[in-house]
């Protein structure tokens, strides 16, 4: 479940710039981590199906969260402009 639900709004912008900060992309790399200790190059995330595989691997990591992991799914499918899938 997000963590968003019950922030008020300085919450929620705080919360957001902690997104930002966990997942960003330079150059040709998804960096993830406030000290970015961990790297992906963008043409391994270029299918949904290499997403799904990152996405899979990265839940195994104890530092990952679900609010991370849900906002590196939408800025890897936004950098290989892929359509970020919904139900």
């Amino acid at each position: 479940m997000s963590e968003v639900k019950g922030l008020d709004f300085e919450e929620y912008v705080q919360w957001r710039k902690d997104l930002e900060d966990a997942v960003k992309i330079e150059n040709d790399l998804i960096i993830l981590g406030p000290q970015g200790f961990y790297d992906i190059e963008i043409s391994s995330c270029n299918t949904y199906e290499k997403i799904l595989g990152w996405a899979f691997h990265l839940s195994e990591k104890t530092w990952m969260t679900t609010d991370v992991l849900r906002y590196f799914i939408r800025v890897a499918c936004q950098a290989s402009d892929i359509k970020v899938p919904s139900v």
